[in-house]
């Protein structure tokens, strides 16, 4: 059985269409703790930045479990996200292959996935035969490993 974005009903959580719009502004961004410029991928990281063409590549050829990440760089809790992600990166290394889309630049996978909260995680397992589990919201790094050990 392989996964295919062409049949995209494994990772829905509903049939609805909804759109993600960009909020006029956001009170988690604009705190000075945290830095714009390199708070979604951090420099060095193990995490790729792709997009939704590049996506079916990357779940069609996975040898490990993917780990994808719908966010937006306007969204609060997507960059927050970014921190626990790189933990989790770090701690699974070759284990696990993580990979972002920005919602933004990439709105035909929102649309085809119903993406319609952010940041939504869909974990992929590495046997093509079991389920894909999706979230949405923030989630720390101990519960990101967590669903990665019922994958």
């Amino acid at each position: 059985m392989s996964i295919c974005l062409s049949n995209p009903s494994k990772y829905l959580s509903s049939k609805r269409r909804v759109s993600v719009k960009k909020p006029l502004s956001s009170p988690v961004l604009n705190s000075p703790n945290l830095s714009r410029r390199n708070s979604i991928i951090a420099k060095g990281s193990q995490i790729e930045k792709i997009t939704s063409k590049e996506l079916e590549t990357v779940i069609s050829n996975r040898t490990t479990p993917v780990l994808i990440d719908f966010f937006a760089t306007w969204c609060g809790p997507c960059v927050l996200l970014a921190q626990e992600l790189q933990k989790v990166a770090e701690e699974q290394g070759d284990k696990l292959k993580i990979v972002k889309v920005d919602v933004d630049e990439n709105p035909d996978i929102c649309s085809t996935l119903n993406i319609s909260g952010l940041p939504t995680l869909i974990f992929i397992p590495k046997d093509a035969d079991k389920h894909a589990y999706r979230t949405e919201g923030l989630l720390p790094a101990h519960k990101i490993t967590e669903v990665l050990g019922k994958l």
